[in-house]
């Protein structure tokens, strides 16, 4: 699975042999979540993310966003120390 928009997702790409989006109960879909949101955002990825891919961040959620938006790329960054 591709699909890297909510925690769902992602759980089922590392896990597919554990029926995460049964489990969990909060999705935390950000694309979802603010779909109708118009307010400023700022979107920060982490360039070398091994959980979440920059071009998933970049294509399915900043892409995505209605309204004023920002997007910083944080090189070097990852979801581990």
């Amino acid at each position: 699975m591709d699909d890297w928009n909510s925690l769902a997702n992602v759980a089922a790409t590392h896990y597919p042999f554990v029926p995460l989006r049964w489990l969990l109960r909060d999705r935390y879909d950000s694309v979802a979540n603010l779909h109708h949101y118009l307010e400023p955002v700022a979107v920060l990825l982490a360039g070398e993310d091994e959980v979440i891919p920059v071009r998933h961040g970049q294509q399915l959620l900043y892409a995505g966003l209605n309204g004023v938006k920002k997007l910083w790329v944080m090189p070097g960054a990852n979801h581990t120390p």
